[in-house]
């Protein structure tokens, strides 16, 4: 059986929210070059995504300490499911991706098909899961009694939402890039 991209692609996506973008050690691959003429809509994903990274809110610690912390845990839960997702696709991509086994005797095709979409349902849910997360933080927010002055208020809550915003726009990355990962998985199992 052949290496076949998406076999474990869809865990894990990056929590890209909030504010400046601080990027950790560890570098995923860099998007590879990429022929638009010859490029799958994978391929094209990823050379136009996000490299991972942690988001730091842009409000200081000290003027919402307990929102700060929760955004900063949730920008983490992002990173760490974008950023498995990311390194995945890159897998996909370029066919290194493990394939799972078939039962002797089987036909592996619905195996492995299993095991990719699988792994989709099991990002998906992931990728939910933290947006419900991040709707009920952005709902806090507004009961927030440590943010009393109107216009700090203001000021304060414009910047979350800013925050916030942006980790909604790397989970739908994330989902984006799982549901290709999928498409591709299961085509390049169907053409062998």
């Amino acid at each position: 059986m052949n290496a076949l991209p998406l076999a474990s692609a869809l865990f894990a996506a990056a929590l890209l929210g909030g504010c400046a973008a601080a990027e950790r050690g560890a570098q995923p691959p860099p998007a590879p070059a990429v022929d638009v003429s010859a490029a799958t809509p994978l391929d094209r994903w990823l050379a136009q995504a996000c490299v991972p990274s942690v988001i730091v809110c842009a409000v200081e610690p000290k003027e919402a300490p307990d929102a700060v912390a929760r955004f900063q845990a949730l920008s983490e839960r992002v990173d760490a499911l974008y950023r498995v997702i990311y390194e995945d696709a890159h897998r996909v991509a370029d066919g290194s991706m493990p394939v799972p086994e078939a039962p002797a005797g089987k036909d592996w095709r619905p195996t492995v098909q299993a095991a990719i979409t699988a792994k989709y349902q099991a990002a998906m849910v992931d990728i939910e899961a933290i947006r419900k997360d991040l709707a009920a933080y952005t709902d806090a927010l507004a009961d927030d009694a440590t943010l009393t002055n109107s216009v700090r208020r203001t000021r304060l809550l414009t910047q979350f939402g800013q925050g916030t915003s942006r980790l909604e726009a790397r989970l739908d990355e994330a989902a984006e890039a799982a549901r290709l990962m999928l498409g591709q998985g299961l085509s390049d199992v169907s053409a062998k």
